[in-house]
């Protein structure tokens, strides 16, 4: 077959950012594609795979997928279309899968949808609205990183973690409520999220990591439960900085609080503790 390498492997990331590809050709040897292998190509609006392959498949949406539809490996960046609903078979996304598609408003996903790899929707500028299914267990880091025009996401109760980055730099997200079960919120989880106005944090959280919420400058109302022990470095630096009225004015400490990080409140200018 002239023009075609019996490549097996591709490793992770082997072709990101580039920005001028616009086809890429997936011959029936290969086996294996890393993660993020094509991610932020902004101009690539197709994938094609020949038949023969025996482990992956690309459906009419033009998503590359493993060859049972169980896993979405890549959605290509120079799609044009603006909603996109998972297929019922799929039930996981994998890492870097939708990063950098801009023209994405809205994704549907469906309650067999049981994990989200590390940064899969990490830079979709565009994207408003998601619906994440009740079944969701597994989320990665930066999830929804630089997601800027993001106004509102549930996550489901399943949930046990919220992990680092997953909002960070979500400017546009002016409410979220926390999952029931959630213990454990990561470093820079809604780092930057500067039109947050309320944290009310879920009874059961247990840890809040460094810059958790650093630089949420609009936050008004701050509620810490008591079952929180520690308290990361950074993670309210920045906060409430606007004038009043509207400036967060009072946090009350729980007694369980073993550990205050360095800098934690710093800047939060009219605060009272």
């Amino acid at each position: 077959r002239p023009g075609v390498v019996d490549t097996q492997e591709i490793d992770a990331a082997a072709f990101a950012s580039c920005a001028s590809l616009e086809l890429f050709v997936i011959p029936d040897s290969v086996t294996f594609l890393g993660d993020g292998v094509f991610a932020s190509c902004s101009s690539l609006a197709d994938v094609k795979v020949f038949s023969e392959n025996q482990a992956y498949m690309r459906d009419l949406s033009g998503a590359l997928f493993t060859k049972d539809r169980k896993k979405l490996i890549f959605y290509p960046p120079g799609k044009k279309e603006g909603r996109y609903s998972l297929p019922d078979e799929t039930v996981e996304i994998g890492p870097r899968a939708f990063e950098g598609v801009t023209a994405l408003v809205s994704i549907r996903l469906h309650d067999d949808t049981v994990a989200i790899g590390d940064r899969a929707f990490r830079k979709c500028s565009k994207l408003e609205t998601i619906v994440l299914g009740a079944g969701l267990r597994r989320l990665g880091t930066a999830v929804f990183q630089g997601c800027a025009a993001l106004e509102k996401v549930a996550l489901p109760d399943a949930l046990e973690e919220i992990p680092n980055e997953t909002f960070d730099g979500c400017s546009s997200l002016a409410e979220f409520h926390f999952p029931q079960n959630v213990k454990r919120i990561g470093e820079s989880a809604f780092e930057d999220c500067a039109t947050l106005r309320e944290v009310i944090i879920a009874d059961g959280v247990r840890w809040i990591g460094k810059n958790a919420f650093n630089g949420c400058c609009l936050l008004r109302k701050l509620v810490i439960p008591p079952t929180v022990e520690t308290i990361g470095d950074s993670a309210f630096e920045d906060c409430a900085t606007d004038d009043p009225p509207s400036a967060l004015r009072k946090v009350d400490l729980p007694e369980g609080v073993r550990t205050i990080g360095a800098w934690c409140f710093s800047d939060a200018s009219y605060l009272e503790i």
